[in-house]
């Protein structure tokens, strides 16, 4: 099986958060992260699905998203008219590789 992460990496936030309680702030850091991370695939997916995702191929790019939060992209994907794959990548119980697919216009 191939290494999908680098395991001596270091990875930082593209802008800091600074409401969450690592930087004293009110909010758990991994809900913040996580609901962070939905609410953007969840703008993604609206945005593609106004354009029609089977009329035009709009459809997102494979991406890994936190474990914890899938079972709640699942739902975002439903309601923009996408389905969710996991079955290809990795995944372990920090990421999740996901692939979404336009639903079929008769629902199945």
């Amino acid at each position: 099986m191939t290494e999908y992460f680098e395991t001596d990496a270091e990875y930082e936030l593209f802008m800091p958060f600074i409401v969450v309680e690592s930087q004293g702030g009110p909010y758990p850091d991994e809900a913040f992260v996580v609901g962070y991370e939905l609410g953007l695939l969840d703008q993604e997916l609206q945005t593609l699905a106004g354009v029609g995702p089977t009329r035009c191929g709009a459809v997102p790019t494979g991406r890994y998203l936190h474990t914890l939060g899938v079972p709640q992209a699942d739902l975002i994907a439903m309601r923009n008219g996408y389905t969710i794959d996991t079955s290809e990548g990795h995944s372990d119980s920090t990421w999740t590789w996901v692939e979404f697919r336009p639903e079929a216009p008769d629902g199945g």
